[in-house]
């Protein structure tokens, strides 16, 4: 069994034997309910059911809403189907917070799984789990009760609505519940960002040629230091370039240093900037992969290292119109997803000399599987990695490769976290813009995740943008800074916090960007653990054109939520058995008999050491108890 942080297990001792409950739990259901009539979900009858969430400080993970969909008299046709998580607005629902993952066309009667995507829910919050169609063809039909959902936890339910307009306006649905559940996992306020392995790198401050970055990183090419091999290409931009055209036969690998000394990592979240630049229409190649495991004793500059490595986990962008070009996930040189690029070819996803650079993110972890976007599009989600088992010693490393055909590969704003996943955070009202913020372009708009809308301000500077965070009790680990669509850009600028709801304002650190296109996202880590504030902001205080209007498309900030090892729990004669790996450090058993309550103490029988297992044994008490493994 596998769990995130914090692993939750019930020990009941009784008469009739034991019971054990893994973290992820059902917080809402009636899916085991007598169905009382089904209703027709199309593009003009949308519904949506409300839910409160329970009172656990650091809020909730949701892994998947399942629906239970019928087929009696009606055909499921056209796709088009739709699922998503929205915030309360009024008792109706409101902003979009996430559309789930999952079938578009579900052509099977039962429970469809739609899965969240790194969705943090706030405690004590009001949702609606929306579901619509989004074409005027499908039709599909949702099984509905009139016996209440289950809840625990301090769930609730709430109110049910449908929409003939596409949820514009929304009605009071009476006398029916929607059948679904909803399952995820408890998330525990920690300082674990401050234990995890971190790495951060812009490449500013060195000059070109520069090949030692000083902060443990490697650089290998057969063109190391040299114009068209790996090297800093640029002095104003400060990127590290891994091939360059009209540079045949080149091939370079960055390899991180061991982040997690001593102990595997079973989550990792990964960002970047990468420009993909050369001449598509006459064959430019060969490409380049992003990778994951037992790397630091190979020859990182042999053979197609666009493909990968052969060991560990591999992303591959195959640009080579002769090899199969496209997006690659392979687990120890095995395929197990694959993605076209757009229109089946390196041409139409890349462009001719387009200096677009784009930006990836790659969320791996060993309960969910990986995910990756590419300019905030999904490439792959939840995909189970097979075959790979997380090792100490472990590395990243970036590599690209020329032939014949050339192209450019440069890397930027590269930021990485291990132990656990870089997690979107909540945002809400009030909005910080500054006194020229533009009424049309207010400071909301860099929070809506739509890139068709932006702020703007036409003061002199500086210029304020920020937001209030939906749970203070998580400190803010990172952000991505979306540029606007004009060029009056941010430039300099510091992240500051406030414990005050905006009166005051606390710098956290500094920052500079020189930002290459309208629309580019540029990751930053925190270097140290921000205090959990209860808002954040920007204080911009130079532009990159000298003018009096800024701009910036979004501001997305995101908290660290640790993942835990892998627990296996066992009963024998009346004792519960809790290995984990020995080598993961700083983990406790920490122990409540009161799931939902705040006062988990630390079990203080002794830890063993068994077979490369932590293992502490736990003897017949009477009664019922909730065990998790966590980091302080």
């Amino acid at each position: 069994m596998k769990y995130r942080c914090a692993v939750v297990l019930s020990f009941i001792l009784s008469a009739v034997g034991f019971s054990l409950r893994a973290q992820e739990t059902t917080f809402f259901s009636n899916l085991a309910n007598p169905t009382s009539v089904t209703y027709g979900v199309n593009q003009s009858q949308w519904f949506a059911e409300q839910f409160n969430t329970g009172n656990n400080p650091g809020g909730y993970t949701l892994d998947s809403v399942g629906l239970l969909l019928g087929a009696d008299g009606y055909i499921f046709i056209g796709g088009g189907f739709q699922v998503s998580i929205h915030m309360d607005n009024g008792g109706k629902p409101g902003t979009l917070v996430q559309i789930l993952d999952g079938p578009d066309n579900p052509g099977a009667t039962g429970v469809t799984n739609y899965a969240g995507s790194n969705l943090t829910l706030s405690p004590s919050t009001a949702y609606w789990v929306v579901v619509g169609v989004t074409n005027d063809t499908g039709g599909f039909l949702w099984d509905m009760g009139i016996d209440y959902p289950t809840t625990v936890d301090g769930w609730s339910r709430g109110a049910r609505v449908s929409s003939t307009d596409q949820g514009n306006s929304w009605s009071t649905l009476n006398g029916y519940f929607p059948q679904m559940s909803i399952v995820g996992r408890l998330v525990e306020p920690t300082t674990a960002f401050a234990q995890t392995g971190r790495y951060f790198q812009d490449f500013s401050g060195f000059s070109v040629g520069a090949t030692n970055f000083n902060d443990g990183s490697q650089l290998f090419s057969t063109a190391l230091g040299l114009t068209g091999g790996a090297e800093i290409a640029d002095s104003t931009y400060g990127e590290l370039g891994l091939t360059e055209v009209n540079h045949s036969s080149v091939i370079s690998a960055f390899e991180l240093p061991d982040l997690n000394p001593g102990a595997p990592a079973y989550a990792f979240s990964a960002k970047w900037n990468s420009q993909v630049y050369g001449s598509f229409n006459t064959g430019a190649a060969d490409g380049f992969s992003f990778n994951f495991g037992q790397l630091s004793s190979l020859d990182l500059t042999n053979g197609g290292v666009e493909s990968g490595y052969g060991t560990g986990l591999s992303f591959g962008v195959q640009t080579y119109s002769g090899n199969n070009p496209g997006f690659y996930l392979r687990a120890n040189g095995t395929v197990i997803a694959f993605s076209p690029f757009l229109g089946n070819s390196p041409l139409i996803q890349w462009g001719v000399n387009n200096s677009t650079r784009h930006f990836f993110e790659v969320d791996w972890n060993d309960y969910t599987g990986m995910s990756i976007t590419m300019d905030g599009l999904p490439i792959f989600s939840h995909v189970p990695t097979p075959g790979f088992a997380p090792q100490a010693g472990d590395r990243f490393v970036w590599a690209a490769r020329c032939g014949a055909d050339t192209e450019q590969v440069r890397l930027d704003n590269i930021a990485v976290v291990t132990g656990g996943n870089l997690v979107r955070a909540g945002t809400t009202s009030p909005y910080f813009g500054d006194s020229g913020t533009i009424s049309t372009n207010p400071a909301s708009a860099a929070f809506d995740n739509s890139i068709s809308t932006y702020w703007a301000s036409s003061a002199s500077g500086p210029w304020d943008l920020g937001a209030t965070l939906v749970n203070s009790n998580l400190p803010v680990a990172a952000y991505v800074l979306t540029a606007g669509p004009g060029q009056a850009l941010p430039q300099f600028w510091a992240i500051q916090g406030s414990a005050d709801g905006g009166n005051t304002w606390s710098n956290i650190n500094l920052q500079a960007v020189n930002f290459l296109n309208v629309n580019e996202s540029r990751t930053f880590l925190q270097q140290s653990n921000m205090p959990a504030y209860n808002a954040a902001r920007l204080n911009i205080t130079v532009n990159n054109n000298g003018g009096a209007e800024t701009t910036a498309d979004e501001l997305k900030l995101y908290n660290f939520i640790a993942v835990a090892p892998p627990v296996n729990a066992s009963v024998s004669a009346g004792n519960l058995a809790i290995a984990w790996p020995s080598n993961q450090f700083n983990w406790v058993v920490q122990e409540n008999t009161n799931l939902a309550g705040t006062n988990w103490v630390a079990v203080t029988n002794a830890v063993n050491y068994v077979s490369g297992q932590n293992q502490l044994t736990l003897p017949h008490t009477n009664g019922s108890a909730f065990f998790r493994l966590a980091l302080p």
